[in-house]
């Protein structure tokens, strides 16, 4: 599990206006919240904050948040983004308590090329982050997820995983990663199927008529000689 450490700075003023402010200023309007605990109002510097998220590429990352004398250890409960730019305009963190189990999500990072792909499938990531409850100390920073052996048709479930000192919250028969046979090659099948079928039909039909000729040939008379 990656840390890292940030100075903070504590804030009194709330409010749209207040929040306009800080990020006016570089800032980032952000709180810290926990168990049994008053809710610390901070901001954060939008810098900063920024380049830890691009360097850390989604991995869980536990934050050691400072400011005066004061320190959180937490983790990033939620960020909230500007719809139009992207940018980040708030984030919830929780203070980890070290005797006090976690839920958290874990980014699942596929490693290995599948043979399905090779074979010409196509590996559809379905889950891209597992559910998991553990004591902060083991919070895995990701989870990597070997897809070398799978083949056309082949799934990995959350049943088929296991994390160490942790206890997975999702459901047992959710899909994580399968290779699933590519939409123009079932939709060829699927019209050389129904080309056979049309063409046994007409066959059928063909060997119907030969059928009733013979019939008739078969019930007339020969004509009487004068």
């Amino acid at each position: 599990m990656v840390e890292v450490k940030m100075k903070v700075q504590p804030r009194q003023d709330i409010g749209k206006q207040a929040a306009k402010r800080l990020r006016n200023s570089g800032l980032i309007p952000a709180v810290i919240y926990g168990h049994k605990e008053e809710t610390v109002l901070i901001s954060i510097d939008a810098s900063e904050f920024g380049r830890m998220l691009r360097k850390e590429k989604g991995d869980t990352v536990i934050l050691d948040l400072m400011w005066d004398k004061s320190s959180r250890k937490t983790i990033i409960k939620e960020i909230q983004r500007n719809p139009v730019t992207g940018d980040v305009i708030h984030v919830d963190f929780q203070h980890l308590i070290p005797t006090e189990k976690i839920e958290i999500d874990v980014p699942i990072v596929l490693v290995g090329a599948a043979v399905g792909v090779k074979e010409g499938g196509i590996l559809e990531h379905v889950a891209r982050k597992l559910s998991v409850r553990c004591l902060p100390k083991d919070i895995p920073s990701h989870m990597e997820l070997d897809v070398s052996e799978l083949k056309i048709g082949d799934s990995i479930h959350v049943s088929d995983l296991t994390v160490k000192n942790a206890e997975i919250l999702d459901h047992p028969e959710e899909a994580v990663v399968t290779v699933i046979i590519p939409r123009a090659y079932v939709a060829a099948e699927e019209a050389a199927a129904v080309a056979a079928e049309e063409e046994a039909a007409v066959a059928e039909e063909e060997g119907k008529e030969e059928e009733k000729k013979g019939e008739k040939k078969g019930e007339e008379k020969p004509a009487e000689e004068k």
